[in-house]
Parts: structure tokens; sequence; C-alpha cells
């Protein structure tokens, strides 16, 4: 041992000698690496020997620089760490002389200028020399006799702490500080209470520099405030602890001898804590503690954190000696136990649950009550002020504060507010908090814009979230802000009396109209406190249960709060200047209104007013979703009151009462269950209905009730239509008699019903894409390829139909879907041609309908059972029908469709000549209807009608054969159509014969040109009928030639195309001729001459009548007169009745009647609605020409001014609904644009084009150049729907070439290149020959010297404004 010592002296002393002697960095350097290598337990023994040559440094009168002195402390931190301090007299040296490095030298209570790094080195080694003094060295640092030595350096450290910028520094110094104080130490109680007592010597400065830092600056680090609150609070506590100081008192009386024998001067240091000096000291700590409460609205959670340590500790702790701080202590914890981290509201929560079990007598129990009680009353005293003036992080602080208090009250709120001066001054301070501004312009001016258009489909849960309207306060911004006071009033809603609190606020509400939104506000919140489902409520129950309010006290309290919110006095506020300018009221309605809202003799309709109405309506329909997510089921008998104002308000023309109605009504679905807002008014449509009824009679004092069916129509889906027909009526009705008054209001109501009705029957059947109908039609012909394979067989095989009457029941046909010929509405062939059957798919009277979707083989099967399902729910009775010596069972429809001849039936055509139903693929609307929506007739005489094929065997996949076995009912295989009516006519057969018809698409035998279409079973047996009839008339005649030989010679005939029928009727004609006149009875020229000569003039009298009619030059009258003469009547024509149209077809038609005359209003307002509602109803009708096309022809000539309207925002919107009514007519309106609409828009381009082309950047902002761009942009469409061409499309094209000009604005000249790309597809040659005069960009030689040259063409033209975009334009369309 003595040898390892020896050794670790023999190995430092040189680096000790030569210290001594040169004071330099390397020597310290290399004494510190010598240090390091020493073993720790040898270097107790020198640790004098070591600090000896840096003490020597230290009081060497010559200084060095600071690097030295910083390696030296460096030095000596690390001997003192490793070492214990056993000596006062080295304990003393080394702190005297740290401290005085430290000190400036000519003022020692301020901090020398040395370097941070030198400073940390300083308080480091300060810190480690205390830390490792043995406990009588320590004590006796603590003594009188130190007592200066002590308050030097403790002055110092507070300087540092206070004055340096440098945070680890800061830190330190405070460290160091609460090292010297031996807070944390464990020292004896006894030790504690002397250095408590020496501290309280330094309690103020300490005090005092500490609050400032806790107060100071956020700037400075959450680390250096919460290092000040924890250093503050040990000390405090060290001086103030209550135990400690019963210590101290009891050991006073032992050293008052000692004390008198100290010098005057450092007795005047010591402190007597006593009472007195106690009471003080208290009384100023509450000055310095109100201060630090004010960091309880600090941004950083470890400050709040650290705050409420501090007052948990000192509560506990000097609950005695700091009375006067206790309210405040209680007020850190109150206001940050609904803190937003959790960790803080726990702390917060936990150091008042320890506090409160702390006094467990009843008198400090009530004595804190009462205290709390107090302290709250002080609170809302000051709260307004404080909320008015403060910042925003301590106004949320304040509020906290209040939520804490009511929170630990709990239910002796309720005893609390019977007391009227807090309930008072409670209400006052929430009132005031909660005054709204009122005099923002974005109130009154934003309107409504998410209703309508499928808004239904925004669920009740989310609209919450997305479209919420933000209030905006007087004196805050910060929505946390309002949240807290929310929990306020949630808060005192569900500890406090109910009745009590209502009947006040509503006291104040009818007080006076400037707490009047506050009120209701705080009524809505309070009502929503009840449940205890909130987060206040929830946070402040803390796993203890209250005894809520009772269902029924609830239930009247709603009713009466109902009852009051739809008060007309409350609820029909004025909310815009137009609703109240525009309203013409009758002289009842003007005394009524008088009588019941005279309350102030102006007529106060100012911008502040408006918003206040507006806020006040969405308050009170915010109360009804807080009242149903109280009630939740049992809000329904309400809706009997509420439900009808809710609608009504949805559909203000304020964004802020809509959407606040919108999110009250998904609130109201969510209580009572509805999945959706249209459920909710469907399953209450009765009453909404009979309430609109009912004020519909008494419109001039319910002149928004149309605003309900308004809103029920952008909400509900076609499940309502049913329901609010009569409605309808009424509201046309109603239209008819208030034309002048309320025409916006109805004609926005039959705009809405004209959307819905386009939303709720979308055309899905339209075809739009003739590159779709070319592809259909060849997958056509390679499916009548396959049929035609398959006619090749003797017999039924698998490709067979189903349908074949042979008992090929279980067969799958190919080629499936095609229409019949003959047009009874029967599908005998594939509905995309290719002679596939789609799996899923049922097709009845032309609709396209999926079923259960199959997968592989099982598809057919499945097809086949639902096929089979919907033919014996369709069929009801059997008959049976005796062929020869067999029996034939068909099932017969129990009913049958007519149909007027010229009409369209819902989803098929109709036959010109039989009136049947003829059901045509969708991809087959553009084909020609002379061609195949004529059915042939029997009675037509077309020879080509023989198209049936009696022989012995089947020629084709759908052939009927007459064999030796009964034949079951009718089955039908997958894609074929169940037709009412197909089998009523079926009558015996043939024995033996066989019939057949071409399935799919066929061929002309003698052109081999693509026939379209094929005929059905009943086209078969009726066409079977007539030849039978005829061989027994011609059997009668000749019994010897009654043999199968003239069945076959009449049967098979020649599938042939129209040319081939013509020519072969020509030849049939000569034929008979020439019979005529060998059997001596040839007609005459004559008479040849005049049957042609009628048959002519019937002719282009028709043809002439048909262009009158397209051309418009019919008038209305015209065709209302119109009889027909007995010659157009044919007397073989069934009876005419009339398919009745759909409901929704029926009110659209109505609708657009109406449109007819309001077109012509004067206000521009009114006729945009117009010309929307124009738009929307020809889409709905664009299934049912029969019933569009006269409405066209009505409302045509309103509608052509418009496009000469002094509004042109009219004009603009007059082209959109041109297009669409193009869309849905196509040529009908041919003449009428060419003669009424082209001429003035061609006429409006070309002037305008003068204009805009000199026009700066501003001209985009005008309504000229807007017009422009529409006419532009739907001009080309309008062309090709229309089928314009010839000189009309030579107009369209002069007008809109000057837009080619490189000065046009780049809009304009972008729209005319796409319209001039539109009109190329129409006639590329007209327009070739347009452009190439204004520039032409390649020279065009004649072939040959013959030809003269084209003058403009013969020659490359030279460069002009033109050139780019022609250039361009001829490149993209491959004119050049």
């Amino acid at each position: 041992m003595d040898a390892l010592r020896s050794e670790a002296f023999s190995r430092l002393k040189p680096f000790c000698v030569q210290l001594t002697r040169e004071h330099t960095r390397e020597n310290i350097a290399k004494l510190f690496t010598a240090l390091q290598s020493v073993d720790i337990v040898y270097l107790q023994d020198l640790q004098e020997y070591v600090i000896f040559p840096l003490r020597i440094i230290l009081k060497h009168p010559k200084k060095s620089s600071q690097d030295l002195y910083l390696d030296l402390y460096a030095c000596m931190e690390y001997v003192l760490g490793h070492t214990k301090v056993t000596r006062w007299d080295l304990f003393h040296d080394i702190f005297h002389t740290a401290t005085t490095m430290l000190s400036c030298p000519t003022d020692q209570s301020k901090v020398a200028h040395l370097s941070e790094e030198l400073k940390i080195a300083i308080i480091q080694t300060l810190r480690t020399l205390v830390k490792n003094a043995e406990c009588s060295v320590v004590q006796q640092l603590y003594g009188v006799m130190c007592l200066p030595l002590l308050g030097h350096s403790v002055s110092l450290l507070l300087n540092i702490a206070e004055m340096e910028r440098a945070r680890n520094l800061r830190i330190l110094a405070m460290e160091c500080l609460l090292d010297f104080s031996q807070a944390d130490s464990k020292l004896s109680a006894c030790m504690k209470a002397d250095i408590g007592n020496m501290y309280a010597s330094f309690l103020p400065g300490i005090s005092v520099t500490l609050c400032k830092i806790i107060t100071g600056d956020t700037k400075q680090g959450y680390a250096v405030t919460s290092k000040a609150i924890y250093v503050w609070m040990r000390i405090v506590s060290l001086v103030m602890d209550d135990r400690l100081l019963e210590i101290y008192r009891n050991k006073q009386n032992s050293k008052s001898q000692q004390q008198k024998q100290l010098d005057e001067r450092l007795a005047g240091l010591v402190v007597t804590r006593d009472n007195g000096w106690l009471a003080s000291t208290s009384d100023n700590l509450c000055i310095l503690v109100k201060q630090v409460t004010n960091v309880r609205s600090h941004c950083n959670w470890r400050v709040r954190l650290g705050l409420v340590e501090c007052a948990e500790h000192l509560l506990l702790h000097c609950n005695s000696s700091m009375k006067a701080c206790v309210p405040h202590f209680l007020e850190i914890l109150v206001s940050l136990i609904s803190d937003d981290y959790s960790k803080v509201a726990e702390g917060s929560r936990h150091a008042l649950e320890l506090f409160s079990t702390s006094q467990s007598v009843t008198d400090q129990q009530h004595r804190l009550t009462e205290l709390l009680e107090d302290n709250m009353l002080k609170l809302t005293t000051s709260l307004p002020r404080q909320i008015q003036t403060a910042e925003e992080e301590d106004k949320l602080s304040l509020l906290n504060l209040l939520i804490g208090y009511l929170g630990l009250l709990g239910t002796k709120v309720r005893g609390m507010l019977l007391s009227l001066p807090h309930l008072k001054r409670l209400s006052l301070a929430l009132l005031q908090i909660l005054e709204l501004e009122c005099s923002d312009m974005k109130i009154v001016e934003e309107r409504t814009c998410i209703t309508g258009h499928g808004s239904s489909a925004v669920s009740s849960s989310g609209a919450t979230s997305i479209i919420r309207p933000r209030r905006h306060f007087k004196h805050f911004n910060n929505e946390r802000i309002y949240d807290k006071v929310r929990g306020v009033c949630q808060l005192l809603g569900y500890y406090g009396d109910l009745q009590v609190l209502l009947d006040h606020f509503l006291d104040v509400f009818h007080e006076t109209s400037l707490f009047r939104l506050q009120a209701t506000l705080i009524m809505n919140e309070i009502m929503l406190g009840t449940t205890g489902e909130t987060a206040y409520t929830n946070n402040s129950k803390n796993g203890r249960s209250w005894q809520t309010h009772g269902k029924d006290e609830l239930s009247a309290v709603v009713r009466m709060l109902v009852d009051e919110y739809l008060s007309p006095v409350n609820f029909d506020l004025v909310t815009s200047v137009t609703a109240q300018s525009g309203k013409v009221q009758s002289l009842d309605h003007q005394l009524r209104h008088l009588a019941v809202t005279n309350t102030s003799p102006e007529n106060d309709l100012s911008a502040a007013k408006l918003n206040r109405n507006i806020l006040q309506i969405s308050l009170f329909l915010e109360g009804f979703g807080n009242f149903a997510k109280i009630l939740k089921t049992g809000f329904e008998p309400l809706l009997m009151s509420a439900l009808y104002p809710m609608l009504e308000k949805l559909g203000d023309e304020s964004a802020v009462i809509s959407n606040t109605a919108l999110i009250a009504l998904g609130d109201v679905c969510h209580a009572c269950r509805y999945k959706s807002i249209d459920q909710l008014i469907r399953e209450n449509a009765d009453y909404l209905m009979n309430s609109i009824s009912l004020r519909l009679r008494h419109l001039d004092r319910n002149r928004k009730c149309p605003l309900v069916l308004k809103v029920m129509l952008q909400y509900s889906s076609a499940q309502l239509l049913p329901l609010i027909q009569d409605t309808v009526q009424e509201i046309l009705d109603s239209l008819d008699d208030n034309y002048a008054e309320e025409a916006a209001m109805f004609m926005g109501v039959l705009n809405e019903l004209a959307k819905a009705v386009v939303r709720w029957f979308p055309d899905k059947h339209k075809c739009r894409n003739s590159d779709k109908h070319e592809d259909r039609e060849q997958k056509s012909q390679q499916g009548a390829s396959k049929g035609q394979k398959c006619n090749n067989g003797a017999g039924p095989s698998e490709g067979d139909g189903i349908g074949a009457l042979a008992g090929t029941r279980n067969g799958v046909r190919n080629g499936v879907g095609a229409a019949c010929c003959e047009g009874c509405g029967c599908v005998v062939g594939d509905d995309d041609g290719d002679g596939d059957v789609r799996e899923g798919t049922v097709k009845i009277r032309g609709d396209e309908r999926k079923g259960s979707e199959g997968a592989g083989n099982t598809g057919k099967g499945d097809a086949l059972k639902r096929i089979v399902e919907v033919e014996r729910d369709m069929f009801q009775e059997v008959v049976d029908i005796n062929c020869s010596d067999r029996v034939h069972v068909y099932k017969k429809c129990s009913s049958k469709v007519t149909v007027k001849a010229g009409t369209e039936a819902v989803g098929s055509n109709v036959c010109q000549q039989c009136l049947k139903m003829l059901t045509l693929p969708e991809d087959c609307k553009h084909v020609d209807n002379s061609e195949n929506l004529i059915c042939k007739c029997p009675r037509m005489k077309d020879p080509s009608e023989n198209h049936l094929g009696l022989s012995g065997q089947g020629v084709g996949p759908f052939a009927l054969r007459m064999s030796g076995q009964s034949v079951g009912h009718v089955s039908l295989g997958e894609g074929e159509d169940l037709v009412q009516g197909q089998f009523d006519d079926v009558e015996p057969s043939l024995d033996g014969a066989t019939f057949s018809l071409p399935n799919g698409t066929t061929e002309c035998e003698r052109c081999r040109k693509t026939l379209p279409a094929s005929r059905c079973v009943q086209c078969i047996f009726k066409r079977f009928n007539t030849v039978k009839n005829h061989l027994k008339e011609k059997e009668a005649k000749d019994a010897k030639d009654r043999n199968c030989e003239n069945f076959d010679e009449l049967a098979v005939t020649e599938t042939l195309c129209k040319a081939c029928k013509l020519k072969a009727e020509e030849s049939s004609t000569s034929k008979v001729c020439l019979e005529s006149e060998i059997a001596g009875s040839a007609p005459t020229i004559s008479d040849v001459t005049a049957k042609e000569v009628e048959e002519l003039a019937t002719y282009f009298s028709d043809l002439l009548a048909l262009e009158k009619e397209s051309a418009g030059e019919i008038t209305e009258e015209d065709l209302e007169n119109f009889q027909p003469t007995q010659d157009d009547l044919d007397p073989t024509d069934p009876p005419e009745v009339a398919l009745p149209l759909p409901g929704h077809v029926v009110a659209v038609r109505e609708v657009m009647l109406r449109c007819k005359h309001i077109l012509s209003s004067p206000r521009p307002q009114l006729r945009l609605l117009v010309l929307d509602t124009i738009s929307h109803t020809c889409l709905a009708l664009d299934k049912h020409q029969d019933e569009l096309l006269p409405l066209i022809h009505k409302i045509w000539p309103p509608f052509s001014l418009c496009f000469a309207d002094e509004e042109k925002l009219v004009t603009i919107k007059a082209i959109d609904v041109l297009c669409t009514v193009a869309r849905c007519s196509g040529d009908f309106v041919k003449h009428r644009v060419t003669k009424d609409v082209l001429p003035k828009l061609a006429s409006f381009l070309q002037n305008q084009s003068e204009i805009s082309v000199h026009a700066g950047a501003s001209y985009q902002f005008t309504v000229n150049y807007k017009l422009q761009l529409a006419i532009l942009n739907n001009i080309s469409s309008i062309a090709q729907m229309a089928c314009i061409k010839g000189s009309n499309l030579d107009l369209i094209t002069t007008s809109c070439l000057p837009y080619l000009h490189s000065r046009q604005p780049s809009t304009l000249q972008k729209a005319c290149i796409e319209c001039c790309r539109g009109l190329i597809d129409i006639d590329p040659d007209l327009i070739w020959l347009k452009l190439c005069p204004l520039f032409c960009p390649k020279a065009y030689e004649p072939p040959s010297g013959s030809f003269k040259p084209i003058r403009g063409l013969s020659k490359l033209s030279t460069s002009n404004p033109y050139t780019g975009n022609i250039t361009r334009l001829m490149a993209d369309t491959k004119l050049l």
C-alpha cells in the first residue's frame, strides 16, 4: 500500500514542482494527464499536495490568461470530485478564492467580465467543493461567522442566473445555489433548520430574483423557467416549512445567548423567524406568488407541470406559515386541472386530492369550500375586464380556472347559484365574454352553395365536421377560448339547477336585445351539458357519478324551449334586404307584422341588424340539434313542430342559416336513428306535405313555404316522387295565381324539380359514340354469320334456341337479343350481335336489368331460372290449342298493352302500322325508322313479307317444329324478352310442318346485303295463319292441288333487301300486267297515269306538311284545330288508346309550359333561372320525344328573344340551353336555329371582333368577352347536333374566322381553333375553302395547262396575323 502511494507521489511530484515554477497551460495539462493515470484510492492522501501549486497560481498577484485559469479549475474540479474536503481552512481558501475570481475587482457585488466557459468552470468547482465537503466543514459554512461569505456567493450566483444569456450558465448558477442551500441533500432536520435560518436572511433577494426569471420572457427557454420554479420552491420551502419551523422554535431559546455575544454587524444579518416575521414574509411572498401564478398559461407543458409541483409542495409543507398564499396555490392547481396535457391535468387533480385529504377536519373542509366559492366569486367579478384586456393565453388560463372551480365544487354549485349576487355575476361574465361580432359583411353576403344536386349523399354524421360555420367574437379570436366557455356552460348545466338557470337566462333574453344572442348560446350549451357526456363533464366526474336530470324534466324543458324558439317573434326574422324589399305584402300581412314585431319604432335593416338576425336563427337551429342529442329518440314527437321550420331554414339563401340547419338535421337523424336526411324526409313526408298544402292556401302569410318542397327535392331520392305529386300540382296552381309576386320563388322550386328528375331518372341507354355503333354492327354481322352456319343443320342442336317449341327446352342458342322485324316487341337476336349471351342479364321491354352476378357457365343457368320465374309470374292462364291430332299448350298473358300510333312507349318503339311495340337493342337507335321500326304487317301487301320456310325440317336455330309429340309451354333462353300479348293469337298449325325464321341478321339472297333483323315466334304464327287461310281458300277451289308442293312453293321464298324487293315488285307487276293482257283485262294507260298522279299528289302534300311542321311554320292553333279527314283514317286500324305517361314526365311537361310565360320577365335573375329550368326539363324529357318536341315548339318564340337580350349574361345562358336543346331534339330545331339564332350570333361575333382585336388585358373581364367565348365554345357543337350545313354553315364559319387573328385575346384564339375543328368534322371542304383566302400554306398548281389557276391558291401566301393559327389548324386536322 505504502509502496503504491509512494509510486503515485513520485509520478505526480515532477509535474507539481514544474507547475509551481512555471505557470503555463502545458504544465497544467501534464499534471491533469498524470492525475488521470493515478489510482483514485491514493489521490485522497495527495489532495493537498496536488492542489498546492494550483492555489499558488490563484493567489499570485500577476494575472494570467483566462485559458490558464480555465484549465486550472478543470484540474481542481477533478481533484475535488474524487476526494473529500476534510479541512475547513482548505475549503475556506478555495471557496473564497473562487468567489473572488467571479466578482468584479472594482465592485464586489457585480460579476467579473470573464468568459462564459471560465464562469462555468468556477461554478462547477464550487458545486463540487460543497458537495464533497464533510458534514463538519459544511456546518461551519452555515455558521454566523461565514454569513457574509455565503451571502456574497449567493449574490453572485443570482446575478449570473438573472443577467447572463447562456442558458447552460444560468441553469448551472441556479443549481449551484440549490446545492449551497442543501435543500435536496440528506442532512438531518436539525441541520436543515439551521441552514433555513441562515437562508432566511437571503430569502428576499433569492425569491425576488428567481421570480423575475420565472416571469421573464419565454424566449429564455422552458428549461431556465422550469429550473427557476424548482429552485424557488425548494428554498422557500426550506425557510417556510412548517416542520422545520417547529424544530427551529425549539432550538431558538438555547441560541439566544450565543447571538448576544456576536458583533453588532453580524447580529444585524441574522434573522429571527418569529410569528411577526412569518406573517410579513408570507404577505410579501403572496405578492410574488401572484406573479408566479401568471405562468400557468405558459406555452410549454413542462413549465406548467413544474408549477403544479411547486403549488403542491408548498400547499402540503407550508400551509400554516403561508396562509395568505394558499388561495393562489389553489388557483394554480384549479386552473391547470383541465389542462390539455394529461400529465399536467392529472398532477393538478392529484395535488388537490392530497390537499383535500389533509384537510380532514369538517371545519377545514367547510373552510376550503368557502375559499373556493370566494375565489370563484372574485374571478367572475374580474373576468369580463380581464377578458377584454388580457392576452389570449391569459384568457385561456382564466377560463381553465373557472372550469376547475366548477369541477371542484361539483353539486355545491347548485346551492351557490341560489344566491342572486353569485348568479348575476356569473351570468354577466358569460354574457360579456360571448359578445358576438355582428359588423362583418361576410355574414349577410355569404350565400348557400352546397345544398342541392345530390346533397342527400352528405352523411348526417360527417356533415358537422365539413361545413360547421365559425362564429366571431369581439373579445377573443382563439377557438380554444370559445371551447372553454362552452365547457363552463356545460358544467353549469350538469351540476346546477336547470330551472333556475334557464329562467334567469330567459329573463335576460326577453329584457334586452343586447344579450339575446349570448343568452341563446348559453342556454343551448347548458342543455347540452345536462347529458353528462361532454368532455368537460366527463373530466370533472373523474370516476364519480353524479345524479343527472330526469327524462321527464328534460322533456318538459326542451318542449318549453322549442316553443320559445319557434315563436314568430323570435324565428321569423328578416335576414336579407332583397327578401324584404321584393315582397309584395297584403294589408292584412302588414298589419299582422306590425302587431307582432312592433318592438322598435324604426325599421332597422342595417348590416349589423341583419347579421344579428342571421346569427339568432342559426343559434335556434343549433339548439334543436342539441335538444335531439339530449332526448335521443324522445325528440321524435317534437318533429311535428320542429322539422318543417328546420327544412324551411335549410333552403334559406343565407349560408350561415342553411349550413347550421343542415348540421342540426344531421344531429336529429343521428339521435332519432335515421340513416340519412332522405329517410327523415320520407318517413315524415305526410306531415310535411300537409303543412305545405295548408300554407299554400295562405301564401301571403307563408311566403317561404315553397322552400320546404325545394329542400325535400334536393335531399331526397325518387321514392319521394309519388308522395309529392299533389303538392307539385298545388305549386303549379299557386304559380299561375302569383306570377307577379312570387314567380322567382316558385320557379326555384320547379327548377329543383327538373334537376331532381334528371338526377333520379338518368338516361343510361343513350348512345353518344358513333364508333361504338360501328363496332356493334361488326359484331352483329359476325353473329349473323354464326347463325347462318347453324342454319345448315337438319334439326335442333346446341345452337338451337331454348325458345324452339319442339322439346329443345334445355338447349342454349346463339344470337340472343336482336329485335323482330315485325315490330311486335320480341327479341330473337343477340343484343350485341356476337352470338354470345350476357350472363345474368334479363331484357324486359327493351330495358336491360342486371341480375345476380354469375361467373362461368353458371350465369346462363341462373338467367334461365330467373326468366322462367318471371314467365310464371307474368302469365296466368293456360289455353289448350288443338293442332290436328296433337295438343299444344301455351300460356296466355292476362293483360295486353295497346299504344297509340305515332307515339313512343317507355323503353320501346311503336310500329306505325300494327301498333305493336318494337324492342330494339340500345345501339340500334340510329337505324332508319323506315326500314327497321315499321312492322311488316300482313296488310302492307309486301311480297317480301313471305319469309316463312315451311318444310319438313328446321332451317334455323329458332325453328318451330310441328312433330309427332306434344309441345309444353314456351321456354325462353337467356336474354330473350317476355312480351305482353306474345301468344294471344296462337292457332293450330299444320301437321308435320316445320317453319323457321333466320336468326339474328340475315343477308339478301340476291345482292348479299345485310338485313337488320328477324321475325319472332309471334310474327311467325301470324304469318303462318295467313298462309294457312290462303291455302284453305285455294284448297276449296281446286281439291286436286291440295298437297305439300303448293305449300312449300308458297313458303320457301327468298330473303331480299329493299332494293331487290323493289325489283321483284316491278317484275311481278309486269308479270301481272302481261297475264292480264293475255286474259284480255290489261289496265289502260289512263288508269295507270291517274293512279300515279294521285299517289304523287298525296306524297308531295304530305311532304310539304312535314316540311312546314319541322320549319315551325305551323302554329299552335293549326295543330290544335287540326281535324283528320276521312281519307286519313284507316278503317282497319285498331282503336287508339294512349299509354299513360309516367308522373314525373307529366310534372316536367307542366313545368316547361310555365317557363314559356315567365321567360319574358323583366328581371334578369328570373330569366336566368327559367333558362336553367328549360335546360333540365329537356334533359328530363330526352327519352320522351313526342312530349319534348311540341314543348320546344311552344317555348321557341320567347326563347329566341333571349339571344338578343340586353343582359349579356342571359344570352350566355341561352347559348348553353340551346346546346342542350339541340342535343335532345337534333335537327328538329335546325330551321329555327338558322332563322332566329345564327344571324344574331354571327352579327355579334363579327362586330365584336373588331373591338376585341385592339383590346387590352382588361377586356377579359368584360361581359362581351364572356359572350364571345361562350359562342365560340358552343357554336360548332350546336351546328353538329342540329345538322346545319350549306350557307348557314358558311355564315358560322365567316363569323368565327376573324378570331384566328394573332392579336385577338389568346383564349378567344384557342376557342376559335376548337370551333373550327368541330366545323371541319361537318364540312371540311367548306372550311378549307374559307381558310385558304386568309392564308394558303401550300401552292396548288393545275394538273394541266387546260385548267386555269385558281386565284389565291396558285402561290404560297405571305405571312400575316392568321398564319400561325391557320397553319396549326390545318396541320392538326390534316387539311394540308
